[in-house]
């Protein structure tokens, strides 16, 4: 994630440097799926090995978008 935020400008965005960190942003990273179909679009991950589903306004309004 550090070189991701380096290579768009925020690297003073976040300094993570634990390891649990590292793997949680990875298991949700690797599982990440966005699925749209005719009427809606949902977003399915793994977070703290469970797997979640929502629509896209549940993952905005989650994740503070």
């Amino acid at each position: 994630m550090n070189q991701a935020f380096t290579a768009v400008g925020w690297e003073d965005f976040a300094n993570i440097v634990e390891l649990g960190s590292h793997l949680l942003t990875m298991e949700f990273l690797f599982s990440f799926v966005v699925e749209e179909t005719s009427t809606e679009t949902k977003v399915y991950f793994r977070f703290f090995k469970e797997q979640f589903e929502m629509t896209l306004q549940q993952f905005s309004v989650c994740f503070g978008f």
